[in-house]
């Protein structure tokens, strides 16, 4: 029975887990109109055309959670014009309201993260954090991409093994 115990804490944790959101993009300012929440990952053209998801060149506010940061980018595949928050904004701006065509959200690198990839060198740019574990491409093209990693921080008392 004691086990039966920790199986049902262990699924309610994973559950509770689950349901949770960094970040959630709004069609309009204020956090009114449709929204849609988003995990740390990178979400591009298509995935914002998706059914049920917020749809292209309509994002006007953004909810963050503390320790995340969200990117907005004018243009598929994450080029052009960005503009990134770190905090709830009413209204995201000018120059990217309803211009949105990819996002990326990124958990912000902490001193309780093991380990954090970057995107650029000096521990800049897009970062991806992994706790303790074993992590194939799989796991890193969901936020800096495939073969973009140009700089790596490990917290002390860990260890990473980089192939």
């Amino acid at each position: 029975m004691k086990n039966n115990k920790v199986m049902f804490v262990l699924l309610f944790l994973f559950i509770a887990t689950d349901a949770c959101s960094d970040v959630t993009v709004f069609e309009h300012g204020d956090y009114k109109g449709r929204s849609q929440k988003l995990s740390p990952g990178r979400y591009n053209f298509a995935d914002l055309k998706k059914s049920g998801a917020i749809g292209d060149d309509c994002i006007s506010s953004v909810k963050v959670d503390n320790g995340y940061k969200v990117t907005l980018y004018s243009d598929p595949d994450y080029k052009n014009f960005s503009k990134a928050f770190s905090s709830d904004s009413s209204y995201v701006g000018n120059e990217i309201n309803d211009r949105t065509s990819s996002i990326i959200v990124e958990k912000l690198h902490d001193n309780t993260t093991p380990v954090t990839l970057y995107s650029e060198k000096d521990f800049k740019g897009i970062g991806q954090n992994f706790g303790i574990g074993k992590y194939d491409q799989n796991h890193i093209v969901k936020i800096i991409g495939n073969d973009n990693t140009k700089s790596i921080r490990v917290n002390k008392d860990y260890k990473a093994t980089v192939y």
